[in-house]
C-alpha cells in the first residue's frame, strides 16, 4: 500500500529551517520487490578494499568516553580505544594502531582481547605483522605517526579489542591487516536479506537463515499480510517477510538444504493458543542417510491480547491478538566423528504422522529456521578465576544454583578474580547482582546457560544480571546464554537479561538472551558512560531489546534482535542536560519483528550515530527508524545526529493508539515526530538510506497538535509519492 502525499499539517511542518534533515546521496525507496531484487540493489559483498581500517575521525562518536576529539578533524586524544574485529576462524590476526605520542617511542601499549586482563604489547608480538595491500580512508603514511603491531589470538566471530596507552596520544587509525583467517564478509547478516553497504563488518551473524516460504514447502504458504492486533488474526502479519508456511496434515513439511555447515537449528514457529504440538524432524545427509526424531512445541510464550502494554494479558476476551511466534532450539544429530552437518544436508520439519497423547493435531506454522555452526566449548582461563561449580552450582539443572552463583561472585570479588561458568545448564531462581570490576564468563552461549524458574508478573528479580543500586562499573559478562521463563510484561517487575546502573568500562559480549521481559535495560543513576554491547542476540522478549536511559558514549554493535515487545534498540535521554543521552552509537545490527514500537528509536539527546544497520518487519505502533525530539519527557534533541548507510525492509507498522498515523494507515519506515515541543534545535543527517517494500509511508513527519513543528526538512532524491506530513489533533 502506498499513501499519496498529504497536506494535513504541511503548513505546520514546513515552517522555518532550524531542524535540518539532509540526504547527501539520497533515500532510495521501492515497493514489493523480491529478495533477489533486494540483493541486486545492494553493493556486492566483499567490495571493501583491504586492509580494513577504523579511521579516527569516523570513530569519534563511537568512542567519545574513551577518546576526545583533538579538534583537527582527523585525530583523537586517547588513553584507551576499543573496537571490534570479526574473524572467520580461531587463530592470530595482525592488528596495527597508528598514533602520535610525546614522544611516540616512549609510549607503552597494553591490549585486552575479549575482556581478558590487559597485557603489554612488546616487540616480540609484532612477528608476522607485515602490512599488505593499500590503506583505506584517511590513512596515508605520515612520518610523524608511530605504529604498533601485534598478532593476538581471536575467536571465530566477533572480538573486542581494547588498547590502553601509558599516556594520552593522538590516535589516527586502527588497522586489521589482511591475513588468514580473513575478516568476515562485510555485507553478510547471516540471513538471505543482505546488510546495507560494505562497512558492516560487525554485522556478520553466526548463523544462516532459511525463510520457510522460500524453501520447499509442501504445506500452504500464507501471506503476505500486514495487520496484527485485530480480532480476526492473520499470523502471516507477524512473520518475517510477512509470509510463512503452515503444516496442517501428515505429509506437510518445510525442507531446507544447508548452504553452509551447521549443528544447531533455531526454529521460529506458531501454534494455536493453549496448544502443545509435536513436530517431526528428519536429517538427510548428502549420502542419503536419514535420522528422524520428534520435538515438542509449546504456546507458553506466545499469544497476548488487548491494547494494554503493561500488564499484558493472555485473556482472549480482550481481542486484538498479537505475539504469534516463538522459537525452539534443536541440536541436530551428527555423523560419528563430525562436528557439523555438511552443506547439501537436507533438514525436513514435518507435521507428524503420529503424535503423543499430550500433543494436539493443530496446524503448525513455520516462519524461518536459523542454522548455527556452534564451536566447541571455550576452555576456562588458565588462572585467575573462580568456578561456580566449585561453589556448589549444579550443571545438570536439577537443583537451584542461585546461591552458589552468588557465593562464587563474592569469592571472586574477595580474591580479585573472574567468575567462570563451566559447560552446563544451571537453574537460577533469581537475578545475580554484579559489583564493580567483576568479569562473569562462560564457555559459550549454547554451552553455559542460566535457566530461569517460572516467573509471574508480580515476582521479584528473574534470572539475569543486575548492577548495584549505586552503580557497577567495569563489569564484563561474556559467552553465556540466559533463558528466562517470562510469559508477560509488567513494567513494575524486574526481568532483564541485563539491567540497572552499569557504568564506565562495562562490556556485554556474545550473550544469547531469550524469554526475558527485556534483553538489556540500563538506567544511569546518576548519568553513566562507556558501555559496549557486542554480538548479543536478544529474541522473544516482552518489552525492549536493548535500551539506554541517561547514558553517554555507549555502543551497540553486531547484535541480532528479533521479536521484541518494544523498541529493538532505543536511546532514551533523561529530561535534564545532566542526564542527557549523548554521543551513542548503534552500529551494524540486525533488528526485526518488533510487535510494538520501532526497530531503532532515538528519544531526545544529542550527537548519536546510527550506521550500518538492517531493520526489517516492524509490526505495530512504530517505524523502522524513529526519531522523536522529545518523547517520554526526553530532553529535546540538539546537536548533530547521523543516520548513515542503513536498510529498512518492510518497515513501519499499524497504529492502534488513535493518533493520526492511523488516518495514514500507520507509521513510516523512517519516522520523525515532535510531541510536546518543536523539533528545532538539532541537525539530523540522513545519508545512504534504503527503504524497501514499506507497508505504509516510506518517510513520515508527525507533530502532536498544530502548534508544534518539525522545521526545515530537505529530503533530496527521495520518492515523493511515499512521503507524508501530518499533525495529530
Amino acid at each position: 500500500m502506498t499513501f499519496a502525499p498529504t497536506t494535513k499539517g504541511a503548513k505546520t511542518a514546513m515552517l522555518a529551517a532550524l531542524l535540518m534533515v539532509r540526504v547527501s546521496r539520497g533515500i532510495s525507496v521501492g515497493h514489493r520487490v523480491s529478495p533477489a531484487a533486494v540483493a541486486a540493489a545492494l553493493p556486492a559483498a566483499g567490495t571493501e578494499a583491504p586492509p580494513h581500517s577504523w579511521v579516527a575521525q569516523s570513530a569519534a562518536t563511537a568512542h567519545a568516553p574513551l577518546c576526545v576529539n583533538s579538534g583537527n578533524g582527523e585525530l583523537l586524544q586517547c588513553r584507551r580505544v576499543r573496537f571490534v574485529v570479526h574473524a572467520d576462524a580461531d587463530g592470530p590476526v595482525p592488528l596495527q594502531v597508528r598514533f602520535r605520542g610525546n614522544p611516540a617511542e616512549d609510549v607503552s601499549l597494553a591490549a585486552s582481547i575479549n575482556g581478558h586482563p590487559l597485557t603489554d604489547v612488546t616487540e616480540s608480538d609484532s612477528v608476522g605483522c607485515k602490512v599488505s595491500g593499500s590503506r583505506s580512508g584517511a590513512s596515508a603514511d605520515r612520518d610523524d605517526m608511530a605504529a604498533r603491531c601485534h598478532r593476538p589470538a581471536l575467536h571465530r566471530g566477533l572480538n573486542t579489542v581494547l588498547y590502553q596507552f601509558s599516556t594520552e596520544v593522538s590516535v589516527r587509525e586502527l588497522l586489521v591487516l589482511r591475513s588468514t583467517p580473513s575478516l568476515g564478509n562485510p555485507g553478510s547478516m547471516g540471513r538471505k536479506g543482505p546488510a546495507r553497504g560494505g562497512a558492516a563488518l560487525a554485522a556478520t551473524a553466526p548463523f544462516e537463515t532459511y525463510e520457510a516460504e522460500d524453501q520447499k514447502c509442501t504445506g500452504k504458504v500464507i501471506g503476505p499480510a500486514y495487520r496484527s492486533y485485530i480480532n480476526t488474526t492473520d499470523i502471516a502479519s507477524e512473520a518475517s517477510q510477512r509470509r510463512a508456511c503452515t503444516l496442517s496434515s501428515p505429509g506437510d513439511a518445510v525442507e531446507i538444504t544447508l548452504t553452509s555447515p551447521g549443528n544447531v537449528a533455531e526454529l521460529r514457529f506458531s501454534i494455536p493458543d493453549g496448544a502443545q504440538a509435536a513436530l517431526e524432524v528428519g536429517v538427510i545427509g548428502p549420502n542419503g542417510t536419514t535420522n528422524t526424531f520428534q520435538i515438542q512445541l509449546t504456546s507458553q510464550f506466545i499469544w497476548l491480547y488487548g491494547a494494554s502494554i503493561s500488564p499484558s494479558s493472555k485473556n482472549p476476551f480482550f481481542g486484538m491478538a498479537h505475539r504469534f511466534y516463538d522459537e525452539v532450539t534443536v541440536r541436530l544429530p551428527l555423523p560419528a566423528g563430525a562436528s557439523s552437518l555438511l552443506p547439501g544436508t537436507r533438514i525436513a520439519f514435518a507435521f507428524p504422522s503420529a503424535v503423543n497423547a499430550t500433543a494436539s493435531t493443530a496446524p503448525i506454522t513455520i516462519d524461518l529456521v536459523d542454522v548455527y555452526d556452534v564451536s566447541s566449548p571455550l576452555a576456562p582461563p588458565s588462572t585467575g578465576f573462580v568456578s561456580i561449580v566449585d561453589h556448589g552450582a549444579d550443571p545438570s539443572g536439577k537443583t537451584d544454583s542461585f546461591l552458589a552463583i552468588v557465593d562464587a561472585v563474592n569469592a571472586a570479588v574477595a580474591q580479585k578474580k573472574a567468575v567462570w561458568v563451566p559447560e552446563g545448564r544451571y537453574l537460577c531462581s533469581s537475578g545475580v547482582t554484579l559489583p564493580t570490576g567483576v568479569t562473569f564468563r562462560g564457555a559459550g552461549p549454547f554451552h553455559s546457560v542460566l535457566v530461569g524458574t517460572p516467573w509471574f508478573m508480580d515476582s521479584p528479580k528473574a534470572v539475569g544480571f543486575y548492577a548495584n543500586k549505586t552503580g557497577s562499573a567495569a563489569v564484563q559478562v561474556l559467552d553465556l546464554g540466559i533463558e528466562g521463563q517470562v510469559t508477560g510484561r509488567n513494567n513494575s517487575a524486574q526481568s532483564q537479561g541485563v539491567g540497572g546502573n552499569f557504568g564506565v568500562g562495562s562490556l556485554f559480549q556474545n550473550l544469547r538472551i531469550r524469554h526475558t521481559k527485556v534483553g538489556g535495560f540500563l538506567i544511569g543513576s546518576p548519568h553513566q558512560t562507556d558501555v559496549h554491547w557486542v554480538g548479543v542476540s536478544v529474541h522473544n522478549t516482552f518489552a525492549d531489546g536493548i535500551t539506554h536511559h541517561k547514558y553517554s558514549g555507549t555502543t551497540v554493535e553486531g547484535c541480532h534482535i528479533r521479536n521484541t515487545g518494544d523498541d529493538g534498540v532505543a536511546l532514551w535521554s533523561g529530561s535534564t542536560q545532566a542526564d542527557a543521552n549523548t554521543n551513542c552509537t548503534i552500529r551494524n545490527n540486525h533488528i526485526s519483528l518488533q510487535y510494538l514500537a520501532s526497530g531503532i528509536s532515538l528519544y531526545g539527546g544529542s550527537g548519536h550515530l546510527v550506521t550500518g544497520n538492517t531493520i526489517a518487519d516492524t509490526l505495530e505502533n512504530g517505524g523502522g527508524i524513529h526519531v522523536c525530539g522529545d518523547c517520554f519527557a526526553a530532553l529535546p534533541m540538539s546537536g548533530t545526529f547521523r543516520i548513515l548507510n542503513n536498510t529498512v525492509l518492510r518497515g513501519g507498522g499499524m497504529s492502534f493508539w488513535g493518533k493520526s498515523e492511523l488516518a495514514l494507515g500507520g507509521f513510516g519506515a523512517l519516522n520523525f515526530e515532535a510531541q510536546v515541543v518543536n523539533m528545532t534545535d538539532a541537525t539530523v543527517i540522513v545519508d545512504d538510506l534504503l527503504l524497501l517494500d514499506s507497508p505504509f509511508s516510506a518517510v513520515q513527519f508527525v507533530t502532536i497538535g498544530t502548534s508544534h513543528a518539525i522545521r526545515g526538512v530537505d529530503l533530496e532524491r527521495g520518492d515523493s509519492r511515499s512521503w507524508c506530513v501530518c499533525a495529530c489533533p
